[in-house]
């Protein structure tokens, strides 16, 4: 028998409708499912059982001679099936999601199952309300169990900083800041998703950006100033005007939300004189 996660159905279910002339490409695809465990048997190649799951991307799955199936979840738990009937035996709150498989080993005839916990890659910029990140910090580490272990840490609790820092005091221009959003969604958006409430990426909000941020955009975007740091340069695809259109959108979007809390913040900012 063989354990395995089916995502397939999830993008099918969010894919854009075929066109007329492509719809029989479609024809044997499967039925959307979501997110799903399944035991499928491969000689009678039929399924065995299944099990909805919450959140995106739960992936590794162990499977051992004890008629035990391990698997972490983006929730942030470590689940234990029957490996026959898919019956769940116990559910352990680790508070960080979980994407890679778990291991088992043995020491000193004890038996342990390991994991690497951490949630990443592309799903960080699209992370909802189900996913442990955004519960608890993101914090990466390896967690090991064995029976009549210890209760598991749970990593610190996620505090969202919903003071927005002061914009810069420059005159922006609606066609040039619409430009800057189009720029946004296509090069941006996929890592830093969206703004203020709706931002769950664990990646910038960059409606938030500091002073020292916004007098170094240029050299963060076309000089990779920050590139130590994961931020790579854009010289590849943006001009200078591109990069300019690109921070009035952003400071549109910081000042909309500064003016909206209406917080009292001392300015970092030296008065301009017109």
């Amino acid at each position: 028998m063989i354990v395995v996660g089916n995502l397939l159905g999830k993008y099918i279910e969010d894919a854009v409708p075929l066109r007329d002339e492509n719809k029989h490409l479609g024809i044997k695809w499967p039925t959307p499912e979501g997110e799903v465990l399944k035991a499928w048997n491969p000689i009678t190649q039929k399924e065995v059982w299944i099990v909805k799951l919450q959140g995106n991307q739960n992936d590794g799955v162990l499977s051992t001679s004890g008629n035990l199936v391990f698997q972490g979840t983006a929730t942030g738990q470590l689940v234990i099936y029957s490996a026959d009937k898919g019956q769940k035996l116990k559910e352990i709150e680790v508070g960080t999601g979980i994407m890679a498989a778990p291991i088992s080993y043995k020491v000193d005839d004890e038996q342990y199952i390991a994991v690497m916990a951490g949630y990443g890659g592309a799903e960080l910029a699209w992370e909802g309300d189900d996913e442990a990140l955004n519960k608890y910090q993101n914090a990466g580490r390896s967690i090991a169990f064995k029976l009549n272990g210890t209760s598991t840490p749970l990593p610190a609790k996620k505090i969202r900083d919903t003071i927005v820092p002061e914009p810069p005091p420059v005159i922006l221009s609606n066609e040039i800041s619409k430009k800057g959003g189009k720029f946004y969604q296509s090069l941006c958006e996929s890592c830093h998703g969206d703004f203020g409430e709706t931002h769950f990426s664990d990646f910038p909000d960059l409606s938030m950006l500091a002073k020292p941020i916004h007098e170094s955009f240029n050299d963060i975007l076309l000089k990779g100033k920050l590139s130590y740091y994961g931020v790579a340069d854009f010289l590849d695809v943006l001009k200078s005007e591109d990069v300019e259109a690109v921070h009035q959108y952003l400071i549109s979007v910081q000042k909309e939300r500064f003016e909206k809390i209406g917080r009292t913040i001392k300015s970092s900012y030296a008065p301009t004189i017109v």
